[in-house]
């Protein structure tokens, strides 16, 4: 199993947002086995973006589009300035 399939075994993604089922934080937002660091967590959202997308630009965040910060949707998440976040 490739860490897309894993990673995907905790989503619902029978919605127009993909929701995140894993441990999420008292605001809503996702914590999933990270991508790139043995070991270690890392927002599900930002996991989801580069296994499907790619590396987030240097100096950006990444914004839900669709409001819902359980969403790991990567059409969902746009890279964009803190101060546009």
């Amino acid at each position: 199993m490739d860490k897309r399939e894993r990673f995907m075994g905790h989503v619902d993604a029978s919605g127009e947002c993909w929701e995140w089922l894993g441990w999420k934080d008292a605001r809503g937002y996702g914590k999933a086995t990270s991508d790139i660091k043995p070991r270690a967590k890392d927002w599900a959202h930002r996991v989801a973006y580069r296994l499907f997308v790619g590396p987030i630009p240097d100096g950006l965040t990444l914004d839900h589009t669709c409001r819902n910060v359980s969403c790991v949707r990567p059409e969902h998440l746009e890279p964009v300035t803190r101060a546009e976040n």
